[in-house]
């Protein structure tokens, strides 16, 4: 047995021992247990801020999903050609095509949305940057829509809607146009977005603006037409078979060459895009020829203009009415055609071009004719205040030629180039057309021009106009004579026009010879030759072939010529 004295320090220590290790348990436990709360707290915390994080990510892609929905809502969508991010693609496409990149238009600047909407788009322009920029709403200026309502406004104004009596001023047509243009787009995006500019205050004076710059521009769209929104609003944004189709316009002295055209397109080059053929009105292409239209060929359809465009202001004749038909097509990608056009290719491969592709116009150059022809660039400087990057190495401009585009082809899809093509309509209604006939030989150089200035891109394929024909027929027997002939963004034959026939004004019953083509700049305008003969080719059988089978379907199709 322990001595009394120990068993008392005994006693004396167990309890110490006891507590120590009571408290070391405690202190234990209290340590694991805020640990384990911290743990807790840290993974709340992280929980929490990925719950953050998620509906940021939600609300943000919720944000996108509404700015690409609004966006798809709009009715125009010009192209963006200066992405940094597509910068290979355009320098490829610049070998082959000779592309019109705009200068900016400034914007129309005002509240673009309700601040209920919270979400706030500013629309700058379609060559800037990107379509839609998000702005907070205390940062968008409003300064265009303040100013209509001061007197300097109403002046201005004032200058916008009011026109000389007898002189078409081309300058203020400008003017008004990209003034349209800046509030269409500001417009279109607020319309796609669903809101109501017609009841709204805030919105008021720049609306009438619009509408009133609508009505002096182009009054001719309306009753068919709302507005010009109407125009591209009933098409989805998908692109189907048939949103695109051919636009020709045929009158009785047109309808020889084209049911012959027509069934070049349908047989031989098995070419099934739809048809559609504009007359003027009933007195200008026969009941007789527009059902023989429409009972030969599948998908043709024939149109009086005047039953879609009002005829006020512009008194259809001629040339005048090709790009009106393309913007009364119901078609949103057109292929406007003359009706004496011939493809070596199917004409379905127009929408596949690059410079079409990247711009949503296309254009085609005409020969070289006329040089030291200074009316074009004076003309150009008396109302253009800006150009588009192509203009300065256009021939017009440099005085080498008094011929630039060739209008018996021109591509546009009307949901990129609207603006242009109603800019191009406007220089060939009836007051316009006496001054810009006078200065180009009738409607060609208008395409370039109206797209000038609105500042919608466009492209031209790079070769200038050459010949199709054979060696010496009907000149120098070193050279080629014939008619016009494009080459597509390859070099490759692609499309003349003015029929078989080697002048179908001088010799009516004479085949040409296809037997070569020619590329050069020095033309023969008498005999219709190249001067040139270091870039002469000759046909390859399948494009011999090709002619072959046109002239032997024109022999067979002679019996429609008698129809009254």
């Amino acid at each position: 047995m322990l001595p009394f004295k120990h068993h008392q320090r005994l006693n004396r220590v167990v309890p110490i021992v006891v507590l120590l290790f009571t408290l070391t348990a405690f202190l234990f436990l209290y340590q694991h247990t805020q640990e384990q709360r911290r743990q807790d707290d840290i993974q709340r915390a992280q929980q929490e801020q990925l719950e953050l994080a998620q509906q940021k990510e939600q609300k943000e892609l919720e944000k996108q999903r509404y700015l690409e929905w609004i966006d798809q809502q709009r009715t125009v969508h010009e192209p963006i050609l200066n992405d940094t991010k597509k910068i290979d693609q355009f320098d490829r496409l610049i070998k082959t095509h000779d592309i019109a990149i705009p200068s900016p238009l400034p914007p129309w600047t005002g509240t673009i949305l309700s601040k209920k909407k919270k979400i706030v788009l500013f629309l700058f322009s379609d060559s800037i940057k990107k379509n839609i920029i998000p702005f907070n709403f205390s940062t968008i200026p409003d300064a265009d829509e303040q100013l209509l309502q001061m007197s300097l406004g109403a002046s201005i104004r004032a200058d916008l809607l009011t026109t000389h009596e007898i002189k078409v001023d081309f300058r203020q047509i400008t003017s008004q146009q990209r003034v349209y243009k800046s509030l269409y787009q500001y417009f279109d995006t607020l319309l796609a977005a669903q809101t109501d500019v017609l009841s709204d205050e805030k919105y008021k004076a720049s609306w009438d603006l619009f509408i009133s710059l609508e009505k002096q521009l182009y009054p001719w769209i309306h009753p068919y037409w709302e507005n010009v929104f109407a125009i591209n609003s009933v098409k989805n944004n998908t692109t189907t078979a048939s949103d695109r189709g051919i636009v020709m316009c045929v009158g009785d002295s047109q309808f020889h060459f084209a049911i012959r055209t027509i069934q070049a397109i349908r047989t031989i080059l098995q070419c099934d895009l739809p048809i559609e053929i504009f007359a003027i009105d009933d007195d200008d292409l026969s009941p007789a020829k527009r059902a023989t239209l429409t009972e030969l060929f599948k998908d043709v359809s024939v149109y009086n203009i005047a039953d879609r465009i009002n005829e006020e202001g512009t008194d259809f004749v001629g040339w005048a009415l090709k790009p009106f038909a393309a913007l009364a097509s119901s078609f949103q990608q057109v292929i406007l055609m003359d009706a004496d056009v011939y493809f070596f290719q199917s004409p379905t491969t127009l929408f596949d071009d690059p410079g079409y592709k990247a711009t949503g116009t296309l254009f085609f150059y005409d020969r070289t004719l006329f040089g030291d022809w200074t009316v074009g660039r004076h003309w150009l400087d008396s109302f253009l205040p800006s150009t588009s990057s192509l203009v300065p190495h256009l021939r017009w401009w440099n005085y080498l030629s008094a011929h630039e585009q060739e209008s018996g082809v021109v591509v546009i899809d009307k949901k990129r180039s609207l603006l242009g093509l109603l800019a191009t309509c406007k220089m060939n209604a009836k007051r316009e057309r006496q001054i810009s006939y006078d200065h180009a030989h009738g409607d060609k150089e208008t395409f370039w021009i109206g797209y000038e200035m609105v500042q919608t891109p466009y492209a031209f394929v790079k070769s200038h106009g050459g010949v199709l024909g054979g060696l010496g027929d009907g000149g120098d027997p070193s050279r080629v004579c014939g008619n016009i002939l494009h080459l597509d963004a390859y070099q490759k034959p692609y499309w003349w026009n003015g029929g078989l026939l080697r002048d179908k004004n001088k010799w009516p019953d004479r085949y040409m010879k296809f037997t070569h083509y020619a590329q050069g700049e020095d033309w023969d305008f008498d005999t219709s030759c190249i001067k040139e003969t270091d870039q002469i080719h000759e046909f390859n059988n399948k494009e011999k072939g090709i002619a072959k089978l046109f002239m032997k379907a024109d022999e067979e199709m002679k019996e429609f010529d008698l129809i009254d």
